[in-house]
């Protein structure tokens, strides 16, 4: 995960994080959504100041207008989750008799900017479309856990 400087769309410094444990790639990609949530609002705030600084003038509406620099994550974002969901359906149409949720979430994560939420969204979506039945989930569960069983309905 790079950090970019506050001021300038370039890298200040890198975070790296090494695990075999899926475990810990969660635990880092909790760690990156804060961090990316408060580097961008960061960004913006500083931003926004230095215009007014420069400009002598407030904007409009505050610094809660989007600049390129946020477009750019958006959209970095946004390629990182397609590769990440492809990489999930693939591992489903390659594991016809179901994979372990645990199994999943360490490849998936793997993808920079994807995080556990995305893949709980995204088993949700393919549930309710009927894609996938999810196996050993009690009847009031909501979260999956590593020894729940996703198994792949017809076409994914």
């Amino acid at each position: 995960m790079d950090r970019l400087k506050p001021k300038s769309d370039r890298t200040y410094f890198y975070l790296i994080y090494a695990t075999r444990h899926r475990k810990g790639i969660e635990e880092f990609r909790a760690i990156e959504q804060e961090a990316i949530n408060v580097q961008e609002s960061l960004r913006n705030d500083v931003k926004y100041q230095a215009a007014v600084l420069r400009t002598g003038q407030p904007g409009l509406f505050g610094s809660a207008i989007s600049d390129g620099a946020v477009a750019s994550y958006k959209d970095e974002r946004k390629m990182q989750l397609d590769q990440a969901y492809a990489k999930l359906l693939e591992l489903l149409r390659s594991h016809t008799e179901g994979i372990s949720f645990g199994a999943i979430i360490g490849p998936i994560m793997e993808t920079p900017l994807t995080w556990k939420s995305d893949l709980n969204a995204w088993i949700n979506d393919l549930r309710k479309q009927g894609k996938v039945e999810v196996l050993g989930m009690k009847p009031r569960e909501r979260t999956y856990k590593p020894e729940h069983r996703i198994v792949p309905r017809g076409v994914l």
